[in-house]
This record gives C-alpha cells, structure tokens and sequence, in this order.
C-alpha cells in the first residue's frame, strides 16, 4: 500500500471522540485504582470486559500492599476523609482476598 493510500485510509476511519474533562487526581482516587483491580482479582466483582470472576492471589496481595504503601507513605499528611477512606478501602480488600482464599479451599494456617 502506498503512502498515499494509507493516508486516505486513515482518513476514512471515524475519528474517536476526545474523552470528557477528568477531575484532578487525589490520593482517595489513586487508591482507588487499587481497590478496585483488587475487587476484580478476588472475585468480589466481575471483571467489568469479560463479566467473569476471577481469582488471582499474587495480584490482589500486590494490591493491598499498594494501598497500605500509600497509607505509610502519606501517614501525617492526610485528612480526616483520607485517612477513613483507605481505612475502608483496605478493610474490604482484606475481607475479599480472605474470601477468595476461603472459597478456593486454601487450608487455614496457624
């Protein structure tokens, strides 16, 4: 295909809309992020492209490990809405990879 033809090819596909305006980023935004690939990988929610639960323990492990970083790393230096909302994001990221350990018949060590 010529140089020529490729361009009037290109200009025959539909542009793509540009997204719509984001908000700026937070800290509760980017542990977010976390939170939720966390709620994929346990199964708690489906994956939002396949529709299937998956279970994936290293990855949700590296998740709550994200989040409890930013927790130290931010430690002094948040607010009250903060501090309580990666509280609660990890109290259901543990609850739901101890779930997922349950419901793949992990044994229980101790």
């Amino acid at each position: 295909m010529s140089a020529e033809q490729n361009t009037q090819s290109r200009d025959k596909e539909p542009s793509r809309k540009p997204s719509p305006p984001l908000p700026p980023p937070t800290l509760i935004s980017l542990a977010q992020m976390f939170y939720t690939e966390c709620m994929v990988v346990t199964g708690a929610i489906p994956n939002p492209f396949t529709k299937v639960r998956e279970a994936d323990p290293n990855i949700a492990k590296f998740q709550i490990e994200c989040v409890e970083l930013l927790v130290k790393k931010t430690e002094g230096n948040r607010s009250e809405e903060e501090t309580h909302a990666l509280s609660n994001m990890l109290d259901q990221m543990r609850m739901a990879f101890v779930e997922m350990k349950r419901s793949q018949g992990a044994p229980k060590s101790g």
